[in-house]
């Protein structure tokens, strides 16, 4: 196995979410739609809506930042970043 196979397993596919990242439990405000995201600060995937409930296991978003500070994109590669934000340009 190459150094890169064992590097690549750290990640899921998208090369930019580790696999010990947590999911936040997303319901969303505008549509209900109840659904996982490792961004805290994500849209809905059904209406696009920025705002709803999220919980990191049983803490809401609230306790979450009062502990620590805002959550920001960490990304695998340079590589990973750049595909990122081509995307969402």
């Amino acid at each position: 196995m190459s150094m890169n196979n064992r590097n690549s397993s750290k990640y899921y596919a998208d090369s930019i979410t580790r696999v010990t990242d947590p999911f936040w439990k997303v319901t969303c405000g505008g549509c209900g739609h109840t659904y996982l995201s490792c961004i805290a600060i994500s849209n809905c995937p059904t209406c696009g809506c920025p705002d709803g409930e999220r919980f990191l296991g049983e803490t809401p978003y609230d306790e979450v930042i009062a502990e620590r500070v805002e959550p920001k994109m960490n990304f695998a590669s340079e590589e990973a970043r750049k595909i990122y934000y081509e995307k969402s340009e």
